[in-house]
């Protein structure tokens, strides 16, 4: 939940305009916001950027601690306001995170680049919550700069599609290997080479076990590997799973694979997409039995 009790704030910056003398339009005016922005902050269903208050407060003849009733974000508010080189006390985690929806990307920006020993992240969350919002020249300076904070591959895998392939190889080289669930291998292997996923594998064994998982991954495991895996194992591949694997694995196992499996070789449709991949005879003899089931 945001941070400011938004109500309360809409509150004050309705009383202020009205010490002032001042409409809706005439404030908007000031501002160069619509009418509607300015009624929006008043019901207190939207907050002005961080970067408008100062204009805001001017307009209105009030101080910012004023309108944010002193509220122990401010801190982290002026420091938003008059981002330096070197900050004179850090900025926890939480406010960057609950503050983003007001704040915008430039200023976020900079306060990371200048500031990112100085801002305090109890936790891994808190980098997941906040790196959706900043660029993957900051995600990365970030992810340096907090590297402690991340202990387990499963939670790292959220993040490293927004990482460089050579840190995101390197993160995973120090971390605990094995329990990795499908939905982490699904996020690291377009981001690693194919070697790092067969490495994985082997400590996730239990992965490969399943004909929907193997046909997911393929495109991301080396061949010999692939084809081994299938040679090891008896699969039950769906029609979809088999063209999803024709492109990846070797003709003879693929062939195998159409053998064992030929009755869900429904329809013509499946033979044009898997004939690329078979000799003219394995596709004679599918069409002959697919033919003959008519």
């Amino acid at each position: 939940m945001f941070m400011f009790d938004t109500q309360k704030i809409g509150e004050k910056i309705a009383q202020f305009r009205r010490k002032k003398n001042m409409t809706q339009m005439e404030l908007a005016e000031e501002m160069s916001v619509s009418f509607q922005a300015v009624s929006s902050w008043e019901r207190g269903s939207t907050m002005p950027d961080i970067s408008r208050l100062p204009q805001l407060c001017d307009t209105l003849g009030i101080s910012i601690d004023q309108l944010l009733d002193n509220s122990p974000y401010l801190p982290t508010v002026e420091q938003l306001l008059e981002p330096g080189e070197t900050i004179t006390e850090p900025i926890p985690a939480q406010h960057l995170v609950e503050l983003e929806p007001v704040i915008k990307p430039k200023e976020l920006s900079s306060v990371i680049r200048h500031n990112k020993e100085g801002v305090l992240f109890d936790s891994f969350y808190q980098l997941l919550n906040l790196i959706p919002f900043l660029s993957k020249e900051d995600t990365e300076s970030l992810v340096r700069s907090h590297r402690s904070l991340i202990t387990s591959i499963n939670d790292f895998a959220e993040i490293a599609p927004m990482l460089p392939s050579e840190l995101v190889t390197e993160i995973i080289s120090t971390l605990p290997q094995e329990n990795l669930n499908l939905s982490t291998f699904l996020l690291l292997s377009p981001v690693v080479n194919p070697n790092m996923v067969q490495h994985l594998l082997e400590q996730n064994p239990d992965i490969l076990e399943s004909a929907e998982n193997v046909a997911q991954l393929a495109p991301f495991i080396p061949r010999d590997y692939l084809n081994l895996i299938l040679s090891q194992h008896q699969f039950s591949f769906s029609q979809e799973e088999l063209i999803m694997l024709a492109p990846f694995v070797e003709q003879s196992v693929l062939e195998r694979l159409l053998e064992e499996n030929i009755p869900k070789i429904q329809s013509i449709d499946d033979l044009i997409e898997l004939a690329p991949f078979i000799s003219s005879q394995s596709l004679h003899k599918m069409m002959q039995n697919l033919f003959s089931r008519e």
